[in-house]
């Protein structure tokens, strides 16, 4: 379920390069990936990348119709107003809650 607060980015917030980014990705591959092999890796690493993008999609739908509403919260959550349907409860950031401290989520 969403919530009526924005996200504010931090004062030292600047833009990554391609390299730098590329890096960061890589890391990132790297920390979930963990002992699984690369070539299986797909497996693992697809179905979390378009979850992650399903669940960014829905914010970004979701600041959309807000804005267009006049902060109107349950206009925002109308599924009308959303490509994908994420149910209460599965959305990334609720996952990254409840899943502990898990170095790959939270790096990633």
């Amino acid at each position: 379920m969403h919530t009526n607060k924005q996200k504010e980015k931090p004062a030292n917030a600047k833009m990554l390069d391609t390299g730098t980014l590329s890096s960061y990705l890589w890391e990132a591959t790297n920390i979930l990936r963990g002992p699984v092999d690369a070539a299986d890796f797909k497996t693992y690493i697809f179905p979390l990348l378009f979850f992650k993008r399903i669940s960014d999609v829905d914010d970004g739908e979701f600041s959309v119709a807000l804005r267009e509403s006049g902060g109107d919260v349950d206009y925002a959550q109308f599924a009308e107003n959303h490509r994908f349907q994420v149910p209460e409860g599965c959305h990334w950031e609720d996952v990254r809650a409840k899943s502990g401290k898990s170095r790959g989520l939270y790096t990633a």
